[in-house]
């Protein structure tokens, strides 16, 4: 016997909270039967619109605001990947959402676009192809009156990397293999400390030239080969995505010598051990930057401007200004080490002015640098010269010099050239030359070397 089907519009009840759809039947035969539903009688927490013009997908919340206290969010936007956690998968997402907020209870209303993002430890947004990215007047207004800015605090100074061996250097560089990612690389100018080979020259601290997620690059003229358990920490505060504060407009509280002054723009750095850094990025493995660093860890305090110029062979160029490696002032240092197989010469100060050749304008410089010998505990000459102009070149020391004096503290060094040299050396004797003989009642003599000969000049008592 045909069972009897009953098609009620609302028996039994829709599960769930949903609705039961409306039925409808014609005349003709066979009876036409078809299902509706009435969109004046839904209620539908979310509403989705796709439409070939105009806004496109939207996704809305219907449900009408009833008060600044009971406004609507929208619905959630969720995208999602899955990530490597180096022993199984593991759920990456990022969430879009409206959140609709007010002031103290009452007018006006606030949205607010909430972008959130859960899983993997780094997240970065990258706008690829956008040449400007435009904010409304009112907005930049807020930014620079009072606005505050914040990413995640990701800090990862202190970073140890897993390190098996190491390649003999080349030139000034040496490779370390490891594992240094897939987290957080090691960066261009950033130092890091190795400890744990049995070869000493691989050991130390030292600025990174480059790196990816298996080797790491550092400046160091004295790597040599070997293959052993070691470790490279990331040894000065780095953070990916700190938190930051934009202020200005007259934001107080910038203290210098215990005054408190008014700030038209800053930016300022949270926590203080995180660099505040800039960089220009000029390729693959050149780079120029500037950072300001306050860390207690290191006792770096100050401003550092860097340039690191690998296609040429060359040592990354420091000028530091604060206090550096427990020297307080202005300082280059010279980030390589030296090592048995060559002592490194500080990079030279030099200072250029313009003068006329006749036909056109030159550069005429002055260098002081500090030049050193081979081997250990080498020579030391604090060298200055001069380079441009054909004319005089003098060295005058205006009076008043302290006390009057000019302390020489070492033998007299043996000169070249047109050089004079002089030093502590004394005697007592002296040959007669062709022009007479020896001076009388003198004290003793000065010797000087005047091209590379040695020479003496009497001095008497006083």
């Amino acid at each position: 016997m045909a069972t009897l089907i009953n098609l009620s519009n609302a028996t039994p009840a829709a599960a769930g909270g949903g609705q039961n759809v409306l039925w409808q039947s014609d005349a003709s035969s066979p009876t036409n039967v078809s299902a509706y539903i009435n969109f004046a009688n839904l209620v539908v927490p979310i509403l989705i619109n796709i439409s070939s013009t105009g806004t496109g997908l939207s996704i809305l919340n219907p449900t009408a605001a009833t008060g600044f206290a009971a406004q609507t969010n929208s619905p959630t936007i969720v995208i999602g990947g899955q990530y490597w956690t180096s022993s199984a998968s593991a759920s990456d997402t990022w969430t879009v959402q409206d959140i609709m907020s007010n002031t103290g209870g009452g007018s006006p209303a606030i949205s607010t676009l909430q972008i959130t993002h859960s899983g993997a430890s780094v997240g970065n947004i990258s706008l690829t192809g956008v040449n400007q990215v435009s904010l409304p007047a009112t907005v930049v207004s807020t930014l620079t009156s009072s606005g505050n800015i914040h990413t995640s605090n990701a800090s990862f100074d202190g970073s140890v990397y897993t390190v098996t061996s190491v390649a003999n250097h080349s030139g000034s560089l040496t490779t370390y293999t490891g594992t240094f990612g897939p987290t957080i690389n090691p960066v261009v100018g950033m130092f890091i400390t190795v400890a744990g080979f049995t070869n000493g020259a691989n050991n130390g601290r030292f600025q990174v030239q480059s790196s990816n997620n298996t080797t790491c690059t550092v400046y160091n003229g004295g790597g040599v080969s070997e293959t052993h358990a070691a470790t490279a920490t990331l040894d000065n505060p780095y953070a990916v995505n700190s938190v930051w504060q934009l202020l200005g407009n007259g934001s107080s509280g910038f203290n210098i010598s215990g005054v408190s002054y008014n700030l038209n723009a800053a930016i300022t750095s949270y926590p203080n051990s995180v660099n505040l850094a800039v960089e220009s990025e000029g390729n693959a493995t050149d780079t120029g930057y500037f950072r300001i660093l306050t860390s207690g860890a290191t006792g770096y305090h100050g401003f550092e401007i860097g340039s690191i110029i690998d296609g040429t062979g060359a040592s990354p160029i420091q000028l530091q200004m604060g206090v550096f490696g427990g020297f307080t002032g202005i300082i280059i240092p010279q980030p390589i080490v030296a090592t048995g197989g060559g002592n490194q010469s500080s990079y030279p100060l030099v200072i250029q002015s313009s003068y006329w050749t006749g036909a056109a304008s030159a550069a005429n410089s002055w260098s002081i640098q500090d030049v050193l010998g081979t081997g250990s505990n080498p020579t030391t000459t604090l060298t200055i010269q001069q380079a441009g102009t054909s004319g005089a070149v003098d060295v005058n020391i205006i009076s008043p010099l302290t006390a009057n004096t000019l302390t020489v503290g070492s033998a007299t060094p043996t000169g070249t050239g047109s050089q004079i040299s002089f030093g502590t050396t004394t005697a007592t004797t002296a040959n007669a030359g062709a022009n007479g003989d020896v001076p009388a009642q003198v004290v003793g003599y000065l010797t000087i070397d005047i091209g590379g000969t040695k020479r003496k000049i009497p001095y008497y008592a006083t």
